[in-house]
């Protein structure tokens, strides 16, 4: 890959996954595991290569990393269309769960939905490898809108740093699915011009504003007659103040990256941006924050619906413990000359090495709190009864490295 995201990948596992007589193609790349697990998404799209793949696991392990989490890094990926009918992905996930029953089984690695599966279909990976699951043990559907609202919090703040206002802001969000489309109406609804937007079918242009809602009932996009049609290419180049990537990785890179008009690129994909246009950008005096740092709300927000938190909650804790981390690594940016994502990536593996540590040295009370999540994930323990714990128990994982940005 001669214009790549990131540099001196070495996974822990690369499995290739095959089985002819369905047309199976896939990959598992566990990048690093903590406690013996890693955690990460299973898409299905045409695109998927074992290169993507190792991207996207080392984007998971970054990004736990970042929200202090102590879990590995994971992805795993189908090459297939993923707009095949539901039973025709059925048979492609259950021969691939077959395929990596071990993992699975051993909990080493725990997938969840991404572009192309969603919950029923992570539920019936599980159950063809045999592994009995729970409500709780799936992951949540509304994993697309937490990671919409971490990266509405990345907005908020890069606005302010820019002396912007949000309201009278121009916004441009490329991909409509289940992160776009939350994230143009959640900018929509306080007041935000969402101009251009963007799925597989083409993109749509309305310099005054779309009427966001009324896109979310009429699509596909392309069926959309009350804005200028446009190709997907060019909504990444209009003269907006706010570009926000939510589809496909290397949205930015080196071929498009000297006509990005915005002034701020915020990404709620993964690989949005390669790291020859990340320096670029910098150079140019466009502010971008690192994308797993923007869209770890799926992760982030997943792991707290679990523990009982309501989605009200999430958004507040968000402002309150994503928001700091994103200043930081701005001003430690422009101290340092680094871009925002080399500091993000130096904070995340320092964080990654010292969860790791941690897991070597077990002691009583994480042993005890490893039994409760255990025995909570079973449905052993109602959520009631850890519900305000929880709260606390986030808010000092996220906050648990201010020490690093010193």
């Amino acid at each position: 890959m001669n214009d790549p995201v990131y540099q001196n990948i070495t996974p822990e596992t690369v499995k290739e996954i095959t089985d002819p007589e369905i047309g199976l193609k896939g990959y598992l790349v566990i990048d690093t595991s903590i406690n013996g697990q890693s955690v990460g998404g299973l898409r299905m799209d045409e695109s998927v290569t074992e290169e993507e793949i190792k991207n996207l696991a080392r984007s998971m392990t970054l990004k736990h990393g970042f929200i202090g989490m102590a879990r590995g890094g994971a992805k795993s990926g189908i090459a297939a269309d993923g707009s095949l009918d539901h039973r025709q992905k059925e048979i492609l996930i259950r021969r691939f769960g077959e395929l990596i029953a071990d993992n699975l089984k051993d909990r080493r690695y725990i997938p969840g939905t991404d572009v192309g599966t969603n919950k029923e279909l992570i539920d019936e990976l599980y159950r063809s490898a045999g592994v009995r699951t729970t409500k709780r043990s799936t992951g949540s559907p509304h994993s697309g809108y937490f990671t919409s609202l971490s990266v509405l919090t990345a907005i908020e703040v890069c606005v302010k740093l820019k002396n912007l206002d949000f309201r009278k802001c121009a916004f441009a969000v490329q991909g409509f699915g289940s992160v776009g489309g939350s994230l143009a109406l959640e900018i929509h609804n306080r007041g935000g011009k969402v101009v251009a937007v963007s799925d597989k079918s083409g993109a749509i242009y309305k310099k005054d504003g779309l009427d966001i809602p009324e896109v979310v009932r009429r699509k596909p996009i392309s069926d959309y007659r009350d804005a200028e049609q446009i190709s997907r290419d060019e909504l990444l180049e209009l003269p907006v103040d706010v570009l926000c990537p939510c589809a496909l990785g290397s949205a930015v890179n080196k071929n498009n990256m000297d006509r990005i008009k915005a002034g701020i690129v915020c990404a709620g994909a993964n690989e949005a941006v390669t790291i020859a246009a990340d320096r670029y950008l910098y150079d140019k005096g466009v502010l971008f924050l690192p994308e797993f740092a923007t869209n770890c709300g799926g992760v982030l927000g997943n792991a707290m619906e679990f523990m009982g938190i309501g989605e009200g909650m999430i958004l507040e804790f968000f402002r309150e413990t994503l928001a700091p981390k994103y200043v930081r690594i701005y001003e430690t940016s422009r101290e340092t000359g680094k871009t925002p994502r080399e500091i993000a990536i130096e904070i995340a593996e320092k964080n990654i090495e010292r969860m790791k540590m941690a897991s070597r040295r077990k002691t009583i009370k994480s042993r005890a709190v490893n039994l409760a999540l255990k025995s909570y994930h079973r449905g052993l323990i109602p959520g009631f009864l850890v519900r305000d714990y929880a709260y606390g128990y986030f808010k000092k994982l996220v906050t648990g490295d201010s020490v690093l940005y010193t």
